[in-house]
């Protein structure tokens, strides 16, 4: 039989593979030679799946859609606000025999997942269609928030890559990104200070966006028994029999467990500027542009 287990809670995921000898179940011999080793008088393969999340808060996704449906005019209000990032990691454990059981746990390509999500977004729309004497009018903006308050502060993305992102993989690490709206700090009126012109007016401006990168490697796969972990890209390990033990049996249990590293790196971008109105025309410039780093910060996740 074959057994795993691919979410015990949250923050563990722990798969259970069976392996088989060659006299007890050669029935089972997975036919498939791409996945066995050559030589091997047999093989298994089952597939295998892991999640781990890291979360301040449960996030929250709110958006109404276009309403009215059908209707002419149409206005869309949506509220999203994160606080996590997930991993998934989706495997196959290869064993193959003889002369002693040999585990391999290559990742199922397109099956990786790294997604961020953190900050909030503010989504407040409005968009209409509507013909006036034959002539067909379209149109779709934002609708004024009160008290200029920024609608996009949210730092999420999603990426998708083939796991397991052990030493050997390329790219490794891989990394989602994302960006801030850009926030306007401050503005000062300097026209009297710098430009005492009647007609020409200017001051000073400060903006600023924030930016995260999130990362993730996998540093080894624990496979239960084994004489060492697996620490490059689709090498293998030698499973040892239980303790006590001279052989392995008919069949025998083990876990794989991927360890990896989930990292964090945040910048504050710092955009002092002039400014100078003339005529009703205003012309920005930005003087420099100031990374300042919040955040550098890596922990072990074990699935």
């Amino acid at each position: 039989m074959t057994r795993w287990l691919t979410r015990v809670f949250p923050l563990l995921a722990c798969a259970t593979l069976g392996a088989w000898s060659a006299t007890g179940l050669a029935q089972d011999i997975d036919p498939d030679p791409r996945a066995c080793p050559p030589g091997s008088v047999g093989c298994h393969r089952v597939d295998v799946d892991f999640e781990h999340r890291d979360a301040l808060f449960d996030d929250v996704s709110f958006d109404t859609g276009w309403v009215p449906a059908g209707a002419p005019v149409q206005v869309r209000f949506g509220l999203f606000l994160g606080g996590s990032t997930e991993v998934d990691l989706g495997g196959t454990v290869v064993t193959s025999w003889p002369p002693g059981l040999e585990v391999r746990v290559p990742g199922r390509p397109g099956t990786g997942r790294l997604a961020i999500n953190y900050g909030f977004e503010i989504i407040a729309r409005i968009r209409f269609d509507v013909s006036v004497a034959g002539v067909r009018y379209r149109w779709e903006g934002d609708i004024p928030l009160p008290g200029g308050v920024p609608r996009d502060l949210r730092l999420a993305d999603t990426l998708e890559f083939d796991p397991f992102v052990l030493p050997g993989a390329m790219p490794r690490p891989v990394a989602a990104w994302d960006d801030t709206d850009m926030v306007r700090v401050f503005e000062v009126d300097l026209t009297d200070a710098i430009i005492p012109i009647p007609g020409i007016g200017g001051g000073f401006t400060l903006e600023a966006v924030a930016e995260l990168e999130g990362t993730y490697r996998t540093e080894r796969i624990e496979v239960g028994d084994a004489i060492a972990p697996i620490f490059m890209e689709n090498a293998p390990t030698v499973v040892r029999p239980d303790p006590g033990a001279t052989g392995f049996g008919a069949a025998k249990d083990t876990t794989v467990l991927p360890v990896g590293i989930l990292g964090y790196e945040g910048v504050i971008r710092l955009l002092p500027g002039l400014f100078i109105e003339v005529a009703g025309r205003r012309f920005d410039l930005t003087l420099a542009d100031i990374p300042i780093p919040v955040a550098d910060l890596e922990s072990e996740t074990r699935f």
